[in-house]
């Protein structure tokens, strides 16, 4: 249990941290970790205080695109939103700290989405950021620690990622004693932390807040080690659209021989050069329900039923009833399965030349498929 506390009046931060081994062991002792594939968990922290106005738009642009794109490439994948430097403050430390009596903890964070798979409704959030931008500054120690809370209540072995979005030029008391432990908690239970720098500034100067905090940053990243890093939000997009780009081992399309004529035959190998990625399938949606509530299932789900034109009051037609047929003028008709593979074209596979003609003979949307290599 890793905890930040500060006393109630705001006039002192006091940071401690538990780490209780027991409690650990008894409820991750049993828990076995699996070299297979696992999905990940990223729960995005983003500031929208009060040294956040002109950046939240870029905020908006880039995480747009990041969630789009685990929407469309990384589907099984889980994300969360928090926000911190908001007006309103919903987080579970917080919650738990009031219960025991702790008032002033954790406040100003907001838990906007709940870890789940990313949805429109996240993607609609997303939009409204700027309508949600706070008037105090925004503690984001205090972030990291509510989203390494929220990924620690996950009892799932998947990988966990925190992901920090801010510029940098809010006033932090930096806890070198409280920084050590928080590295130390993540690091036990292998969550990294990704510091994506977002500014508007057009001279390039930096102010002493944002330096500090920006140091404070990078070494809690260089201690974290492997799959921490600190980086500009334009450079996470770049590299987000570097890795949807998929590289395959080149294997052969097919072994043939290449006619030159009829007296002379070439063995050649042919290679598939590019290919086109195909965007993934859109479900439908149903916004019969609330976008917000959990227990609602938007899932649309559509069945085909068949009916007979001449007995219409007879139940579905079932399959070995059914053939498909072909229009033919204004009549349909009927193929059975053997009468289509009887008709269908077939040739064996090769490469043969048979002329030649000028480049502007040929239309360019011929020119519209996947490139192969001889």
């Amino acid at each position: 249990v890793f905890t930040r506390t500060q006393d109630a009046s705001g006039s002192a931060q006091v940071a401690r941290y538990h780490i209780v081994l027991n409690i650990w062991r008894k409820i991750f002792g049993s828990i076995k970790r699996h070299d297979m594939a696992k999905k990940a968990i990223t729960v995005f922290m983003v500031d929208v205080g009060l040294q956040m106005p002109l950046e939240l738009g870029l905020v908006v642009s880039g995480l747009t695109s990041l969630i789009q794109s685990k929407v469309s490439y990384r589907p099984k994948e889980e994300v969360g939103l928090v926000i911190y430097g908001s007006e309103g403050t919903d987080n579970e430390l917080n919650t738990e700290n009031e219960e025991t009596g702790e008032m002033g903890q954790y406040e100003n964070i907001y838990n906007l989405f709940n870890v789940q798979v990313p949805n429109v409704s996240l993607l609609r959030r997303v939009q409204d950021l700027q309508e949600l931008r706070g008037d105090v500054p925004g503690d984001f120690l205090d972030a990291i620690t509510v989203g390494n809370d929220m990924l620690m209540k996950i009892k799932r072995g998947e990988s966990r990622h925190l992901v920090l979005i801010t510029n940098l030029e809010a006033s932090v008391e930096l806890d070198e004693e409280f920084m050590n432990g928080l590295v130390g908690h993540m690091k036990l239970h292998s969550i990294t932390l990704e510091v994506l720098e977002v500014s508007e500034s057009v001279d390039g100067e930096d102010s002493e807040t944002a330096v500090a905090n920006r140091n404070a940053l990078e070494a809690m990243v260089c201690k974290l080690g492997e799959g921490s890093v600190i980086r500009t939000l334009a450079e996470a997009e770049t590299a987000d659209r570097m890795e949807t780009v998929k590289i395959t081992n080149g294997t052969t399309l097919c072994r043939v021989n290449l006619e030159l004529g009829s007296s002379m035959s070439i063995p050649i190998w042919l290679y598939k050069k590019t290919s086109a990625e195909k965007f993934p399938t859109s479900k439908k949606y149903s916004d019969q329900f609330p976008a917000d509530d959990p227990q609602a299932s938007h899932i649309v789900k559509r069945g085909t039923t068949y009916k007979s034109t001449t007995v219409p009051e007879n139940d579905d037609v079932p399959p070995e009833d059914r053939v498909p047929a072909y229009k033919f003028g204004s009549q349909k008709v009927p193929i059975d399965a053997k009468m289509e593979a009887l008709m269908r074209y077939q040739v064996d596979k090769g490469y043969k030349l048979v002329g030649f003609t000028a480049r502007a003979n040929i239309p360019r949307p011929y020119f519209m498929k996947d490139v192969n290599v001889v």
